[in-house]
């Protein structure tokens, strides 16, 4: 996937049914066609308090589209971090 347009198709943060959609938020943080960064409920709003959430990412990279989930850490700022590709 190296050097491949990376296209964001779809992103949500959330548990369960409960999820909010941060797609805009990941498109805006694509440097170079990848994503790497450090993200918590402080910064994509809490859909959930009280519980574990994940970020799922559905993305296109080399024609091929791609599903990733990342869990919310067990840190005080319950930090994600997102690596794409």
């Amino acid at each position: 996937m190296a050097n491949e347009e990376l296209i964001i198709c779809g992103a949500t943060f959330g548990k369960g049914e409960i999820k909010k959609d941060i797609t805009t938020r990941l498109i805006k943080d694509i440097k170079d066609n990848k994503i790497n960064k450090r993200y918590s409920y402080k910064s994509l709003g809490d859909p959930v308090p009280g519980v574990q959430k994940e970020v799922k990412v559905i993305f296109k990279s080399g024609g091929k589209i791609f599903t990733k989930s990342f869990l919310e850490r067990s840190t005080p700022d319950k930090e994600i971090l997102v690596i794409i590709p």
